[in-house]
């Protein structure tokens, strides 16, 4: 699968228009930076600056088809909503335990695999 900016910020476009994360109330794909990457390792990271701008990478060494996309881009923009939202700060963006409630909800109504979406 090749990766590009344009089908990144889709993809994060059409998740942002579905349940749970259209009520999320995150920001619109032109506030965001998409990049792709290929750092071994990661499938995906995001980043809060300190002006307050988002990007999300994915590492195209990582993402072999949709599914894959769609998992991690769900997964970064849980860990957006959590900046968002204040549940976490940008210095401890972790897979706790408010990570996995929303993981939960997510693979419920995308049909992710939650094991694989936890990564």
């Amino acid at each position: 699968m090749r990766l590009n900016r344009d089908v990144l910020r889709a993809a994060y476009d059409y998740l942002d228009s579905t349940e749970p994360f259209c009520h999320w109330n995150l920001p619109d794909s032109n506030e965001v930076v998409f990049k792709v990457g290929r750092q071994n390792g990661h499938r995906g990271k995001y980043a809060l600056y300190d002006d307050g701008g988002h990007e999300i990478q994915i590492m195209e060494t990582a993402v072999k088809d949709t599914l894959e996309l769609m998992t991690v881009m769900a997964h970064e923009m849980v860990h957006m909503f959590q900046c968002e939202s204040g549940m976490s700060k940008r210095s401890n963006i972790g897979h706790g335990p408010a990570f996995r409630k929303l993981a939960r909800r997510i693979c419920k109504v995308h049909a992710f695999d939650y094991k694989n979406f936890c990564l």
